[in-house]
């Protein structure tokens, strides 16, 4: 199973602050940025969702390492944000997930490969940008899978073999990627599952529902 779940981050995010457990509530307000607060607590939400959807009816306490970890499950779980979007990815294999709006920096030879540098430069300048938001998620994807920055990042290098259905896909070392886009941001997933994962994207409605 590889399943990736996606919502927009709720206005009202906070008026749900209190249906987390405690020990969340205290990572959520170690933060002073109300953006970040409100991704934080649609993505416990999301979170609430996916495992349900997956099967789950444990109660979901989360341990981190930094990574998420949810004790006795099966499952492996990883978690994103960015601007206005929330991710959650869920497998019974290890796995990391990034999501981020479609963005350039200054120096980009800071984070792609001699490689995919030379096929970033090839784009026309209205794509660069897309490029590069393609190639940093999913560097931000393999570093989520491990838990940590295991090297630095123009030496982890995806060599995109294929596109299907809708995603790019390739490799990472020996893990494999999946990476893909909707409005103005992209999104990957990092494991070992050869599987293309089913992405789901979850109204506002149907999360509450849930509460």
């Amino acid at each position: 199973m590889l399943k990736v779940y996606i919502t927009k981050v709720f206005d009202d995010a906070f008026v749900y602050f209190d249906y987390l457990n405690l020990n969340i509530q205290e990572r959520i307000n170690k933060n002073k940025d109300d953006l970040k607060k409100k991704q934080m607590i649609t993505a416990e939400l999301l979170l609430r969702h996916a495992l349900i959807d997956s099967g789950y009816k444990g109660e979901v306490s989360l341990e981190y390492t930094p990574k998420p970890i949810l004790k006795d499950s099966g499952l492996s779980i990883s978690k994103s944000h960015s601007n206005d979007y929330v991710m959650v990815a869920v497998s019974n294999e290890n796995v990391g997930c990034d999501i981020e709006k479609i963005r350039i920096v200054k120096n980009p030879t800071k984070v792609l490969s001699e490689e995919e540098f030379e096929n970033y430069k090839k784009q026309k300048e209205d794509k660069k940008a897309e490029v590069f938001t393609l190639y940093w998620t999913a560097k931000e994807s393999y570093i989520k899978y491990h838990g940590s920055l295991t090297k630095e990042y123009k030496e982890i290098f995806f060599n995109i073999e294929r596109t299907i259905n809708n995603f790019n896909g390739g490799k990472i070392e020996d893990l494999y990627c999946y990476q893909s886009f909707f409005n103005e941001y992209s999104f990957a997933i990092v494991s070992k599952m050869f599987t293309v994962p089913e992405v789901v994207f979850v109204s506002e409605k149907e999360l509450k529902g849930d509460i």
